[in-house]
Parts: C-alpha cells; sequence; structure tokens
C-alpha cells in the first residue's frame, strides 16, 4: 500500500542525506505503535475503580479514585496503575501531600526507581514498553 508521509523539510533534507530508509524506518515504527496499543488495550481491559486514602498537605484526609488498572507493587508498597486515559500513576501510602499519587513521565526509567525486577519487565511489557536494561 503506498502512503504519503508528511516530515518537515530540514528533517527529510537530514534524513536523505544520511540514506535512511524511510519505508523500512516507517513501518518499523508503525509495527511498534500497533504492538503498544495491543497490550495497553488488553491491560486497560483489566480496569477497575480503586479507592485509596489519600492525606492533603494540611493533614485533612480523603478518598481519591483512581479508575484504571492496578499493574505493580513497589519495594516501598507503592502501587501502579495505567489509568483509563493511558497515564501511568503511582500511589504511595508512605507519603503524605503532594507526592502521595503522582504521574509517572517516563515510565521506562521512573518505574525503574520503584519496582523489583520482575515487576518492572512484566509492568513495562503490558504498557507495550521494551526496556532497556544495563548489563554490568
Amino acid at each position: 500500500m503506498n502512503i504519503t508521509v508528511y516530515i518537515q523539510d530540514e528533517l527529510g533534507a537530514k534524513a536523505k542525506e544520511a540514506g535512511l530508509p524511510m519505508s523500512a524506518l516507517f513501518q518499523k515504527a508503525v509495527t511498534g505503535e500497533l504492538e503498544r496499543r495491543r497490550a495497553v488495550e488488553v491491560t486497560e481491559s483489566k480496569a477497575n475503580t480503586y479507592e485509596v486514602d489519600m492525606v492533603d498537605e494540611e493533614g485533612r484526609r480523603y478518598t481519591g479514585r483512581i479508575i484504571g488498572t492496578r499493574m505493580a507493587e513497589g519495594h516501598r508498597g507503592e502501587q501502579v496503575y495505567l489509568g483509563e486515559d493511558e497515564r501511568v500513576l503511582v500511589y504511595d501510602p508512605n507519603t503524605e501531600g503532594q507526592w502521595q499519587c503522582y504521574e509517572v513521565e517516563d515510565a521506562e526509567e521512573d518505574l525503574r526507581q520503584i519496582l523489583d525486577h520482575e515487576e518492572y519487565l512484566a509492568t513495562l511489557s503490558a504498557l507495550g514498553i521494551k526496556p532497556t536494561i544495563d548489563l554490568y
């Protein structure tokens, strides 16, 4: 199938100059994105509503609601969720205030800090992410 794809002139010129195989790169990118979406779709199909105990900066208690899939538990009891909007959230019952529940910006890097190796690999796989692991 022939598809026309637009890329910025400067980027296109650099790619052409470098002799990049644009068709192969595009196919690889599309295949990777489709695999990621399939993995996330399977993960999202297990979504539930979770209620977690929260405490704000003033010490007031309330119930926070997360709609998504609980994916893993960290070293200190942190809970990792994939929200229905595909944001990765971490709830830390050992913390109060602003950082008790937060959005992960870089799942591959941030989850490495809180999950053991097996949980980390399983969680990233469920997110459709192929992690890079340092072997030293």
